[in-house]
């Protein structure tokens, strides 16, 4: 073939330059043509002479590149970001003039897939992810502070009745469950209580559950012995996530697990987490280029002693290989107290290749918490709370215009509300990385687990206890 990569990126980074040669290139007015492929379609094309033939497309891709936001209510805790990336290839075809200068299409050859990522920093600037480490999408300290709401954890019973039956092996919070149905009858099985729950009140649950056989079950909450006090939700396989919210008061509340179909439903849910009230989570973006990946999720009791391993089962990316969010599991125990936890990715060549991060239990005093989200560098989102109670005002502005007898009419009124919140004393380290909400383009306001946009208006340094300091975030929204 005339033309030849000489010099291209690789399959996996945060580059795209590349350099062609073709044997051709000594012909009247020769040039190439680079098209950009995606997905099949050619969405740029480039054209260079003989003597520079050079392409970098890497501001181009970064262009389409944006990243996907976490949605709370369908949060999967191993969701694939397929937006932070792009896969695409490059074709290269040579073109000359012959004697009569009509035109001649030489050879043409098309590169081998790639993936770029949107990684705009020193850390990556030569990244070859090939040769380094995998690596967590965060500038944020390898230690950190994080406070949980309330949490209730789930024990478990047999419930046997005229409807079906089931059978229960109950290792801590291990449950290994067999439920019988038929055409006619539901098979039921109950969890012990989890106490009482008002109208209104948002139960969260988060388990790994495993199917062997049958169909895939149903989860409620009820009153015990009566009726359904919440949405229904249905398991699929892998981590799950429920977010039930309480349609009635409830004295003793239980779990309701229902099979319908007619066939045995063989199921495994390990580390059943269960929390009452609002529930601090931090979302770790990385990046790899294994085809699976696993977290482990290491627990700690408050002596240093090691509880659990919560291991999160290998995930295969979708299409290309992802930037993928993983939520820091709710610090609850069977037994104890967690005081801290230590995620870390689990690679399968070589094993383990990725940086700690450690959340370290807060007992800071809640008043009215303000949790921050913010578009990092790396492509990922970060997030911190400011746990001290916050200032809020109200502000506005007005546009006006003269009308043609000269008076001055209102042609728009905008009110915004302004808040000032305060973290807690913090490290350099921690100020550090807690300043780059500054420079971020997209920042939110975690709001009863919704996204409210804001504008950021300033950081300054508001105490100063020794070699901490605390600080105070003002930003404004419009309302």
């Amino acid at each position: 073939m005339a033309v030849t990569i000489s010099v291209e990126p690789d399959a996996v980074s945060n580059a795209s330059a590349w350099t062609v040669t073709s044997t051709n290139s000594g012909e009247t007015n020769f040039r190439i043509k680079a098209e950009l492929i995606i997905s099949a379609a050619t969405v740029a094309v480039k054209w260079q002479p003989a003597g520079t033939l050079s392409w970098d497309f890497k501001r181009l891709l970064w262009e389409l590149i944006t990243y996907t936001a976490i949605d709370f209510d369908s949060l999967n805790i191993q969701t694939t970001n397929t937006d932070s990336y792009k896969s695409y290839t490059v074709k290269f075809t040579e073109y000359w003039e012959d004697v009569n200068n009509a035109l001649v299409e030489g050879a043409n050859g098309t590169s081998s897939a790639k993936v770029i990522y949107k990684v705009d920093c020193t850390t990556f600037a030569d990244y070859n992810l090939s040769a380094d480490d995998e690596e967590f999408l965060t500038a944020r300290p390898t230690t950190n502070k994080i406070k949980i709401g309330d949490n209730l954890v789930t024990g478990w019973s047999n419930a046997a009745g005229a409807e079906a039956f089931d059978t229960f092996t109950d290792s801590g919070r291990n449950i290994t469950s067999a439920i019988d149905s038929s055409a006619t009858n539901q098979a039921i099985c109950y969890s012990n209580s989890i106490g009482r729950i008002s109208k209104g009140d948002i139960i969260e649950c988060y388990c790994n559950f495993t199917k062997n056989s049958g169909t895939y079950p149903r989860i409620d909450i009820i009153e015990s012995g009566s009726g359904n006090k919440s949405n229904v939700e249905y398991f699929v396989s892998g981590y799950n996530y429920f977010k039930f919210i309480i349609t009635g008061d409830v004295i003793d509340a239980q779990f309701r697990i229902i099979s319908f179909a007619a066939s045995l439903v063989d199921f495994e849910m390990s580390q059943v987490y269960v929390s009452k009230g609002y529930n601090e989570l931090d979302y770790l973006g990385f990046v790899s280029e294994e085809a699976s990946l696993q977290v482990d999720c290491l627990l700690y009791d408050v002596d240093g002693g090691s509880l659990d391993s919560l291991n999160l089962a290998a995930v295969n990316l979708v299409g290309d290989r992802g930037i993928m969010p993983v939520s820091a599991i709710l610090f609850t125990h069977s037994t104890t107290q967690v005081e801290k936890i230590i995620l870390k990715i689990i690679t399968s060549t070589p094993a383990d290749r990725s940086k700690d991060i450690t959340f370290t239990r807060n007992s800071v005093c809640w008043n009215n918490p303000v949790r921050i989200e913010w578009l990092n560098k790396f492509g990922a989102f970060d997030a911190y709370t400011f746990l001290d109670d916050y200032d809020e005002d109200r502000s506005g502005k007005r546009s006006t215009y003269k009308d043609t007898n000269d008076v001055e009419q209102i042609l728009d009124i905008e009110n915004y509300q302004v808040i000032k919140a305060y973290s807690d004393y913090e490290t350099k380290t921690n100020l550090d990385w807690i300043k780059t909400i500054l420079d971020s383009k997209k920042v939110y306001w975690i709001v009863d687990n919704v996204r409210i946009e804001i504008v950021v208006t300033g950081i300054s340094q508001v105490k100063k206890q020794k070699d901490r300091v605390k600080l105070a975030l003002s930003f404004r929204k419009l309302i």
